[in-house]
């Protein structure tokens, strides 16, 4: 009895370790080089053909060569008037089934366009994360109103499925009619891993295991048994 106890904890401690989720994060760089130029659709939104799990969402948007205010390409937003920051700016969201790749872990991107005669002292780059809905974070960098790419905003520490970004006022409050170009996007995607078993599915599998271990065992005595009465 005691060896079957002793296999039933061991084969417990191997389904355990085989129900832990994986860790794995890959990362995901976008530059836009490879996009073809012109004016994007608001309605579908915008894949880049450097990642196929993550999404721009946006009311008006361009992908182009911006000068200074780019590196090469980039996707260039116009923030329409409006005081919700999710409608305002642009979007960047991990895509669903099938294109699902992973949740975010971490997101960094260069950003510019912040021309001087647009904007005020104590206007800002905002980025808000969620994740279901629920606010996750939130970080924002003063612009330095030289119009250029030489700025750069990043968010890491909780997983999150979507990005609200924009230019905002010292107020948070989203600075319309200007164009955000942004740059560079650097994401860290975390697959989900397999769900972990339900208790009972766990038990139950412990179960089978120890009910086939008696039954090898009683197997084993009935075998004993014959043979011993075949010798009488």
């Amino acid at each position: 009895m005691r060896l079957i106890l002793k296999k039933m904890i061991k084969c417990t401690s191997v389904i355990t370790l085989l129900s832990l989720p994986l860790q794995k994060v890959d990362a995901a760089t976008i530059t836009f080089e490879n996009d073809p130029v012109g004016e994007l659709r608001n309605d579908i939104g915008f894949v880049s053909s450097d990642e196929s799990g993550v999404a721009f969402e946006f009311l008006s948007a361009e992908i182009n060569d911006f000068g200074g205010a780019s590196d090469g390409k980039a996707i260039k937003s116009l923030s329409p008037f409006t005081s919700s920051l999710s409608n305002a700016g642009l979007s960047i969201v991990s895509r669903p089934v099938p294109f699902f790749k992973g949740n975010f872990q971490s997101i960094s991107f260069e950003f510019g366009n912040d021309e001087p005669l647009l904007f005020r002292d104590g206007d800002q780059a905002f980025m808000q994360v969620f994740f279901a809905g629920e606010l996750r974070g939130q970080t924002s960098v003063p612009l330095n109103r030289d119009g250029l790419l030489n700025q750069s905003i990043s968010f890491s520490g909780k997983e999150f499925a979507r990005v609200d970004f924009a230019f905002v006022d010292s107020s948070f409050q989203p600075l319309p009619n200007n164009f955000e170009v942004i740059d560079n996007v650097e994401i860290g995607l975390s697959p989900h891993a397999q769900p972990i078993p339900e208790p009972l599915t766990i038990l139950g599998a412990v179960v089978a295991v120890g009910f086939g271990f008696s039954m090898k065992c009683k197997k084993g005595r009935n075998k004993y048994r014959t043979t011993a009465c075949k010798s009488l």
